[in-house]
C-alpha cells in the first residue's frame, strides 16, 4: 500500500487562485515535473505529476475557492514525497486554512522545522489501569462455534498474534475485550456479522465485512466500541465527535495491522501517532496482554476520550 498525503482548504482569495496555479508552474519547472492547466465550466486549478511511480497533485478548487485532493507516492523515491511535502508548503499561505495529513509524517516535521518556534512539545502520558481492567487483560473469550458463524469469523476471531513476529501489540485480548463488551456480558457472543448489524442500524456506521482483510474488520470493531462505550470530551459537533472515534479505530488498527487511515483531524491523528511510537519505544519486550490493555485505555485517554459512566465497567453494559 502506498503512502498517501491528504490535504483540503479553500483559498483567500480569487487573486490567491491564480497565484498558486503560477507558483505550481514555477516549482513544476525547478524539478522538471509536467503539468496540467485544468480550465471546466466548475473546476479550475492545476495538476502536477511528480513521478511516473506517485499518483499527480492536484490543486484543483470549485466555486468556492475549495480543494479536496490525496495523492499516493507509492513506488516513487522518498525525495518526491519530500518534494510534494515542499510544495504544498509553499503554496499554503494562499489558503484560509490548509489541513494536511501525511501518512509518512514528513509534513509535520517540515512544519516544524521552518517554524522552530512554534513548535509545541508531546506529553507522554501513560494511564494506571484499574484492577478490572487488569482483569480484562487475563479474561478469555469463549470460542463459539455455531452454525451462525461465516468463515470470516472463523479467519478474524481465531486470529492470533504468531502472524507477527515478534508481536508488538497482543490482538486477542483487545478484540475480544471490545467483542466481549459489545455483548452485554451475555452468553451469546455476537458473530461479525451481527455486530455489522448494530453498526449499521444502530450508529449507520459502515461495517467492513470481507475475508481477508482483518485490519479493516478491526478497525469496524474498535468504531462501533467506542460509539458505544465511550466518551468524547471537548467534541463541539457530532462530525467532531465521529473523526475522534474514528482515529482511535484507525490507530488499534494500525497498532495490530499497520493499517493507515485516511483524512481525518490531523492534530489528533498526530497525537496518536506520535503515542503509539513513544509507546513502542519505551516497551521494547514483546507484546503481553497487560501492556496491550495500557495501550488501549491510554489511547483513549490521549484522544481525550473516556469511558461512559453508566453501566459497570468491564460488564458489558453501555
Amino acid at each position: 500500500m502506498g503512502v498517501t498525503i491528504f490535504y483540503k482548504g479553500t483559498l483567500k482569495s480569487t487573486e490567491d487562485r491564480g497565484a498558486l496555479i503560477d507558483k505550481v508552474k514555477v516549482f513544476c519547472a525547478e524539478q522538471g515535473w509536467p503539468y496540467e492547466e485544468i480550465d471546466e465550466a466548475r473546476k479550475i486549478g492545476i495538476r502536477a505529476d511528480p513521478h511516473p511511480e506517485s499518483e499527480s497533485v492536484g490543486f484543483v478548487f470549485d466555486g468556492k475557492l475549495r480543494m479536496d485532493g490525496f495523492t499516493k507516492t507509492a513506488f516513487a523515491p522518498d525525495e518526491i514525497h519530500e518534494r510534494i511535502v515542499e510544495l504544498l508548503y509553499a503554496v499554503k499561505p494562499h489558503f484560509r486554512r490548509l489541513t494536511v495529513l501525511d501518512e509518512a509524517e514528513m509534513w509535520d516535521d517540515y512544519v516544524e522545522r521552518m517554524n522552530p518556534s512554534k513548535k509545541k512539545p508531546f506529553v507522554y502520558k501513560e494511564i494506571e489501569l484499574t484492577e478490572q481492567q487488569r482483569r480484562e487483560a487475563v479474561s478469555e473469550v469463549e470460542v463459539d462455534l455455531r452454525r451462525t458463524w461465516q468463515a470470516i469469523d472463523t479467519e478474524f476471531w481465531g486470529m492470533t498474534e504468531d502472524w507477527n513476529d515478534p508481536p508488538l501489540f497482543s490482538l486477542p485480548v483487545i478484540r475480544d475485550k471490545m467483542r466481549k463488551d459489545l455483548s452485554r456480558g451475555s452468553g451469546h457472543i455476537l458473530t461479525i456479522a451481527e455486530l455489522k448489524e448494530i453498526a449499521e442500524s444502530k450508529h449507520g456506521q459502515y461495517f467492513e465485512l470481507r475475508p481477508g482483510r482483518p485490519e479493516m474488520t478491526m478497525m469496524s470493531l474498535a468504531e462501533l466500541w467506542a460509539s458505544e462505550y465511550a466518551v468524547v470530551k471537548g467534541a463541539r459537533s457530532r462530525q467532531s465527535r465521529n473523526l475522534r472515534i474514528i482515529i482511535f479505530a484507525s490507530m488499534l488498527s494500525n497498532a495490530f495491522f499497520g493499517l493507515f487511515g485516511g483524512m481525518y483531524d490531523r492534530n489528533w491523528h498526530r497525537k496518536a501517532f506520535l503515542f503509539k511510537d513513544e509507546f513502542l519505544d519505551r516497551h521494547k519486550d514483546s507484546a503481553t496482554p497487560l501492556r496491550s490493555m495500557i495501550f488501549f485505555y491510554s489511547l483513549l485517554d490521549v484522544l481525550n476520550m473516556e469511558l461512559k459512566e453508566t453501566g459497570k465497567e468491564g460488564d458489558g453494559s453501555p
